[in-house]
């Protein structure tokens, strides 16, 4: 009988396939793990898409709102008009509104004084949910979803404005929505064949559901042990689950619209998510079968040669699918396996790179888009909202044109003072950006810089103070950046201490070095936070800041000004107490005389009020402002 040999061949064989176990056992549980990630991305896809649809909706609100108020004020404004007139006006207003099936004037006591439709002139909506809750207090109200019992009986929501003058109401501005248009409205972008994604009011009434408008009422109330209706408790839900409209397990996601008290959400069939998956789990196997098979016959093929490198190698795989990307082999030679080595070096190094970059890119992307978005939304919404009051209103007075005028400038600067942080930033990440250096009195300079911003300190009530240890002090700075700084750290305390405040401008003298102050006795910095706030796009926690907003970008703009003059930045603060940003910078003599110049103030209007331009909104929005 011959005795079996283990051939250097068969060894080969023999582990491979060993080496391919846990490989085939790593596929199964990174099918496993796909499986899991893939339904928790959707999940968390889907109330992105509900968040999405929350604010598509919210925003047809707020537009139909803002219009209403315009509507309720010119009526108002024109106590002359016949119902004619405003029946006239509304009809014209309603012809741009092509979701609206009509609008209609309510006085105080609940009557219809005109509307786009002459039948229901004069008819009582003292029992209609939108005028008990108007009448209760709210201004802006959205009803629940109802049959329109004076027209077809489609249903409808009732979108109200209540319309007040000197604190009193003057009357009620209602826009019908028919439950339909809402296929325009929220025409929101999405991928899968079996996606559903709408509407639900606090009654619990399914007012919405993608390409099913046809629903009847008594079909529509949702279950409420189901996982969705729970969302009106905990503002945000997942679920997977059958539906009770279809019976189709769906995956999905409903969010609380809390300033409504509405839910939005999506859902997509399971089958459709988890067919995808399948697919790709078929393609891994097939591929992973196809490798183990190449792999057999390229061990039997090379042989005692490379078994020594081979095993070598299999040692760094496993190091590698262990977690172990660091890992590095050290082949020498001239041969394939070195050359194999040499790429098996450089895909680690390369994977560490790219998971390095993509984290970064990642964080900075989210940061950026969702700081930026808010930042250019705000002032534009405003600079718009003035247009087309501006637009609708037909005799406008002197006074009303310098008021908008006033408010788009000042947004105007707001947007301004965005986009000039935005190029400092790119020229600075790509080395762009240079300081002017010149030999200048640096107390003049903070001094008048100081002075300069005295009116917006008065406009929130704030004691501003400025003092220094000598009188002058001569060195090398680019005047131009050092007012920006020093702006921007005055405008950061104006914004963040109450009224009854005080800032301290203060200017210390180190000998070789200057050492300038700025302390407000605002709401403090968490000590958590003191050194993330120099990086860009970082702010302090919501909680603190939510009466100013900012882009994040101000503090870090002056560090980088603060390095390019060889100097450092820092803080030192208490919640509750204030905050105090010092700044150190070399005191250093420009060589050549001649770059010394006079004192002359470098501070000027329109910078002032491009830096300022958030607190002066704050201000012009108060009461008595």
């Amino acid at each position: 009988m011959t005795k079996f040999k283990m051939t250097i061949k068969r060894r080969m064989v023999l582990l491979v396939l060993i080496a391919l176990i846990p490989l085939i056992l790593l596929q199964l549980i990174g099918i496993m793990s796909q499986y899991s990630e893939r339904i928790e991305e959707e999940l968390e896809s889907s109330l992105s898409i509900a968040q999405t649809v929350e604010l598509t909706f919210m925003n047809y609100l707020e537009e139909n709102w803002s219009q209403q108020y315009a509507i309720g004020m010119a009526i108002i404004a024109n106590p002359e008009w016949k119902r004619e007139d405003i029946d006239k006006y509304i009809n014209n207003v309603l012809s741009g509104k092509q979701n609206l099936k009509r609008y209609s004037w309510i006085s105080p006591d609940g009557i219809v004084l005109a509307s786009s439709n002459e039948e229901i002139v004069n008819v009582n909506a003292r029992g209609m949910e939108f005028y008990r809750r108007i009448l209760s207090g709210e201004q802006k109200v959205v009803s629940n979803l109802r049959e329109d019992i004076i027209n077809d009986n489609n249903l409808i929501i009732h979108i109200a404005r209540g319309i007040y003058a000197d604190g009193e109401l003057k009357g009620i501005m209602l826009g019908i929505l028919d439950v339909e248009a809402l296929s325009e409205i929220l025409n929101i972008q999405y991928t899968g064949r079996s996606v559903k994604y709408g509407l639900i009011d606090k009654a619990g009434m399914l007012v919405h559901r993608h390409k099913e408008p046809n629903i009847p009422l008594s079909e529509r109330k949702i279950e409420t042990e189901s996982r969705l209706f729970k969302a009106f408790s905990e503002k945000n839900v997942k679920f997977n689950y059958p539906s009770q409209f279809d019976s189709t397990n769906r995956l999905g996601a409903a969010t609380l619209i809390e300033d409504i008290g509405w839910l939005s959400y999506y859902s997509i069939s399971s089958a459709e998510v988890l067919s995808s998956l399948m697919r790709y789990a078929r393609r891994d196997i097939a591929v992973l079968f196809l490798t183990s098979l190449f792999s057999i016959l390229i061990a039997l093929f090379v042989g005692n040669k490379y078994t020594s490198s081979l095993e070598r190698l299999k040692d760094a795989a496993d190091e590698i699918s262990k977690g172990n990307l660091s890992f590095e082999t050290n082949f020498t030679g001239s041969d394939e396996i070195s050359a194999t080595n040499e790429a098996f070096n450089r895909m680690t190094r390369e994977i560490n790179n790219q998971i390095s970059q993509r984290d970064e890119v990642v964080m900075l992307k989210t940061n950026f888009f969702s700081t930026v978005s808010h930042e250019l939304k705000t002032p534009i919404n405003i600079i718009l909202g003035a247009v087309q009051l501006m637009d609708k209103m037909e005799d406008i007075s002197k006074a009303s044109i310098q008021k908008y005028i006033k408010m788009q400038k000042q947004n105007s600067y707001r947007l301004l003072r965005l986009i000039n942080n935005l190029i400092d930033i790119n020229k600075i990440e790509n080395n762009q950006f240079k300081i002017k250096p010149v030999n200048y009195d640096i107390i003049s300079l903070v001094e008048d810089i100081t002075t300069s911003v005295v009116e917006y300190t008065e406009l929130k009530n704030i004691e501003i103070v400025f003092d220094t240890e000598v009188e002058e002090k001569i060195m090398a700075v680019d005047p131009d950046k050092i007012e920006r700084m020093i702006l921007n750290l005055i405008s950061n305390s104006i914004k963040f201490t109450d009224s009854g405040g005080k800032i301290e401008v203060i200017i210390y003298d180190k000998e070789d070095k200057v050492q300038i102050s700025v302390k407000d006795t605002g709401i403090g910095i968490p000590e958590h936070m003191q050194e993330s706030i120099f990086q860009y796009f970082t702010q302090v926690d919501d909680s603190l800041h939510r009466k100013a907003e900012g882009s994040g970008i101000g503090l870090a703009l002056v560090k980088s000004l603060v390095d390019m003059h060889g100097g450092t930045v820092r803080v030192e603060s208490t919640v509750g107490e204030g905050s105090e940003f010092i700044i150190e910078l070399p005191v250093i003599l420009l060589d050549n005389s001649s770059d010394t110049i006079e004192h002359t103030s470098f501070t000027n209007v329109e910078r002032i009020n491009i830096e300022f331009s958030d607190i002066y909104l704050k201000v012009e929005k108060t009461p008595n402002s």
